[in-house]
């Protein structure tokens, strides 16, 4: 079975979270599997994503959400 393409995250909330992000120290965005994400030296500090049926998805697994094409939501998980 082929998987459905990738759907990355709206434009909005990468803005709002880049903002944020960037006006860290040392901070930069940095390319990611999917999504966007920004780091601070080699920790990731925000990883903004998609979670999609058909892939693997840690988000699904910890919060139970398991709907296709859900809307994207801005989660901290330590």
């Amino acid at each position: 079975m082929t998987k459905p393409p990738r759907i990355e995250p709206p434009g909005d909330l990468v803005a709002r979270v880049a903002a944020t992000a960037l006006a860290l120290p040392e901070s930069y965005e940095a390319d990611a599997w999917t999504g966007v994400r920004w780091r601070i030296r080699s920790k990731t500090l925000a990883h903004i994503l998609v979670a999609q049926e058909g892939y693997t998805s840690a988000y699904r697994d910890v919060t139970g959400v398991d709907r296709a094409n859900h809307r994207a939501d801005l989660s901290v998980i330590r």
